[in-house]
């Protein structure tokens, strides 16, 4: 498994967003995995990590499991959650990803899982990619580029969460 590049500025991946999660997503053969560990400040209720923040880091890893198989810069189109149990802050969590069918150059459809450290999945989301807009995607792919670069140098080393 090898790393992916992060973003500079999102919010699930983003390695200068002072507030996000910083993850350092990791190619695998059907897609991309990652590990998280999310504080306290990314609740909803009291030690439960906020539904939105969930859906977020299965958009980024189904986003970043397009880019690992197909490496074509996609925006979401359609998102589905299920949420089967509530997910706790302050615990070592896995988000997966993998692409499960490509309808064109364009349309490509992904699922996700998040897993607690025993490996039972906490939520799973489906959803539906489109390639994004010419100018979108060169400047993506730039930024991209240049985390990777960032990465090579040794200065972009993932925050620690926990």
């Amino acid at each position: 498994m090898s790393d992916l590049p992060m973003s500079r500025g999102c919010i699930v991946c983003g390695r200068d967003n002072p507030v996000g999660l910083h993850i350092q997503f990791r190619r695998t053969p059907t897609g991309v995995e990652a590990t998280v560990r999310p504080q306290a400040h990314f609740q909803g209720f009291s030690g439960v990590l906020h539904g939105g923040v969930v859906c977020g880091l299965l958009d980024d890893a189904m986003w970043w499991a397009i880019y690992a198989q197909r490496e074509v810069i996609t925006m979401t189109a359609d998102i589905s959650v299920r949420y089967k149990k509530p997910v706790p802050v302050g615990t070592d969590l896995r988000v997966e990803a993998s692409v499960d069918a490509a309808r064109n150059s364009r349309l490509f459809l992904a699922s996700g899982r998040l897993r607690d450290a025993a490996g039972e999945v906490l939520a799973e989301a489906h959803g539906k990619f489109l390639a994004a807009p010419a100018g979108l995607a060169a400047t993506l792919t730039r930024e991209l580029a240049s985390g990777a670069r960032h990465a090579e140098e040794g200065s972009a080393t993932p925050r620690s969460e926990g």
